[in-house]
């Protein structure tokens, strides 16, 4: 089943009208998506993206109403969590397709078409935004795969090699019967290999942002500290 469903859905409702009302219920309907809040701000809407609450954000503009009052196109945001971007890119088209059939069904009753005929009426589009790296530069994504990806590789290399020296030197046998704790071995282990892998990802940051220019968005303390037990759980 490569179909995702009951998606968590939250509302940013700038509108407030019936029809905006009407447009969150032909989301709420729909199988693919699950309603869970409403939202009242930009903060808000981060929130819940970020403490995973909802995985999809539908933001309906202010003029919402006004703009199907007057015969146009009103165009709705949908913001999205990309960690997961297989089942965002589906999210994204299930979303296409209520926005799409909630606006020919609108302008089919403004304009008085019914039958196949209110299936050439137009349907407003969801407005796409990334806020990580708008523009969407491949180098900048690509830059950051490799940063997540050298610190485990340098972890599990780092500490098989040192395993291997150990063996072939046969001092591991020496320290099982010297009176150094298990966890005292461990972290002399670790805490070298450990300060390179973190003075390589911040040689690798300076020059992802110095030379290519990539964007940092986040808590250098926490990007740190993941780093850290990343490298730890891969080093094993």
């Amino acid at each position: 089943e490569l179909e995702v469903q009951n998606i968590p859905l939250a509302v940013y409702d700038r509108d407030r009208s019936v029809e905006s009302r009407e447009l969150v219920a032909e989301f709420a309907a729909s199988p693919n998506f699950r309603f869970v809040e409403t939202v009242d701000s930009e903060r808000a809407v981060a929130g819940v993206l970020d403490a995973g609450t909802a995985r999809i954000v539908l933001s309906i503009p202010a003029d919402f109403s006004h703009l199907l009052a007057a015969k146009r196109m009103p165009t709705v945001a949908l913001m999205a969590d990309g960690t997961d971007a297989y089942s965002t890119l589906l999210a994204q088209g299930y979303a296409q397709n209520v926005v799409a059939n909630y606006a020919r069904e609108r302008f089919a009753e403004r304009l008085g078409m019914t039958g196949p005929r209110s299936q050439i009426v137009p349907a407003n589009l969801i407005d796409t935004q990334v806020w990580y790296d708008p523009p969407l530069r491949y180098a900048h994504f690509n830059i950051v795969m490799m940063l997540a990806l050298a610190v485990p590789i340098v972890g599990i290399l780092l500490s098989a090699a040192s395993l291997a020296r150990e063996k072939d030197a046969g001092t591991l046998e020496r320290m099982s019967v010297s009176p150094v704790r298990s966890w005292e071995f461990i972290g002399a282990k670790l805490a070298p290999t450990a300060t390179l892998a973190i003075l390589g990802l911040t040689l690798g940051m300076v020059l992802a942002i110095g030379v290519s220019g990539a964007p940092f968005r986040g808590n250098l303390v926490f990007l740190y500290a993941v780093t850290a037990l990343a490298f730890i759980a891969s080093a094993g």
